[in-house]
């Protein structure tokens, strides 16, 4: 890639931007030359501070690696950025556009640009989310924001290296250049078994992280999934969480009501709840319960910390409810269920790290997806694909195991 210092070179009018549409590489304008003009000056940027950004590893900004919605796709990636500014100023400042662009490779995405709104007072210190759209058909390698706010002139710019995010118990991605396939000795598989469903039955993401998500803007949960289970309701001609010919105002109206879930790895019991009262009738929600309901949360040895949330009124073992409990990998944890800031049944899962720095992508293996527009219920030779070292983007299908349903 050439550069072309302003006061030295050329100036250029028009240059060579290569991008992705749909997964495919396409040329954009050629590039001229303009005679040379005189130099200009640079005005600073505002009194603007980016003091910090996550979710960073090691110095990358990380991002996931997302399932294939069928054997027929690749995988896609999925960057998410929250930016912690700070106001050096005596004023305040409202930033109303910004621009990024990705690094491909040796190819150079073409700038989005967003309009936005976000006010900064004097001396203010706030996370800003930046409004990154869908997933990406290739793995980006580095990554340039710049920040426009109302008056300025001059952006407030910033480049990230990027890598995808690689479990601590897991080996390398797969779907990217050089990468070998994970290891099959140490991996989260999801936490649920094909014998606990009926026949037709799957797990299915549902509100996940991805942006305009309530988890989304949560550092902690920024990376966690609300997860659920579906089945074919003949008479809507869709993929319901409910049974059929009932009207979800009651918890056993729900598939994923009363679902074991099994532990994703060992570790030990950091806090545990579990006498918390399901909220009886979805949507509402009990008042004064603790926002997570009957809940546990497992610390690893890698520092990676697992939290799973709205278990069933004491349904979790007495005997594993306890601080300093050691838990295996595949321990019976509990029944789903919907208590604490909850409006119907489902499994509420999210990953951290101990020492910090907000949530991490939880990624899983041995198991299989398809995006739920591309299940036929009736054709039992459905595309599943399957999932290794990879997060479930939303729509998802999962049938947890290491064989498909077929």
């Amino acid at each position: 890639m050439q550069y072309f210092p302003s006061a030295m070179m050329a100036r250029i009018c028009r240059t060579f931007l290569f991008g992705f549409a749909g997964g495919a590489l396409f040329l954009v304008s050629a590039l001229t030359v303009a005679p040379p003009v005189a130099a200009q000056i640079v005005l600073p940027p505002p009194p603007i501070s980016i003091i910090g950004a996550e979710p960073v590893d090691e110095g990358s900004l990380v991002f996931e690696t997302v399932a294939r919605k069928s054997q027929q796709n690749q995988p896609r990636f999925l960057v998410s950025l929250d930016l912690f500014l700070k106001n050096l100023g005596t004023v305040s400042y409202r930033l109303e556009r910004v621009r990024y662009q990705f690094l491909y490779r040796d190819l150079l995405s073409l700038p989005q640009e967003k309009c936005v709104s976000f006010e900064l007072e004097a001396g203010e210190s706030r996370k800003y989310i930046f409004p990154f759209e869908g997933s990406l058909t290739a793995a980006p390698y580095f990554l340039k924001v710049e920040l426009y706010f109302e008056g300025e002139p001059t952006p407030l710019m910033r480049s990230f290296p990027l890598e995808p995010y690689e479990s601590p118990l897991a080996g390398n991605v797969i779907g990217l250049p050089g990468g070998e396939p994970p290891s099959r000795a140490h991996h989260y598989p999801f936490p649920a078994r094909p014998e606990d469903l009926l026949e037709g039955e799957y797990w299915a993401t549902g509100q996940n992280h991805q942006l305009g998500s309530n988890h989304r803007g949560s550092s902690s949960q920024r990376f966690a999934y609300d997860l659920k289970v579906v089945g074919w309701d003949p008479g809507l001609g869709e993929w319901s969480s409910i049974h059929p010919g009932v009207f979800g105002d009651q918890n056993y109206h729900y598939r994923v009501w009363g679902k074991p879930v099994y532990a994703l790895s060992t570790g030990v019991v950091l806090w545990c709840d579990r006498t918390e009262p399901d909220n009886p009738s979805p949507p509402q929600m009990l008042p004064g319960g603790l926002g997570g309901g009957n809940q546990i949360a497992i610390l690893q040895e890698n520092d990676e910390l697992i939290y799973y949330a709205h278990f069933m009124e004491e349904q979790i073992p007495v005997d594993i409810c306890q601080p300093g409990i050691k838990i295996e990998e595949g321990t019976f944890l509990g029944l789903v269920g919907n208590s604490g800031d909850s409006t119907g049944p489902h499994l509420h899962l999210h990953l951290g790290s101990w020492s910090g720095g907000g949530g991490r992508p939880l990624l899983f293996s041995g198991a299989y997806g398809i995006h739920r527009s591309l299940l036929d219920p009736d054709d039992p030779m459905a595309p599943w694909a399957s999932v290794d070292n990879q997060a479930f983007g939303p729509g998802m299908a999962i049938y947890p195991d290491d064989s498909p349903p077929h």
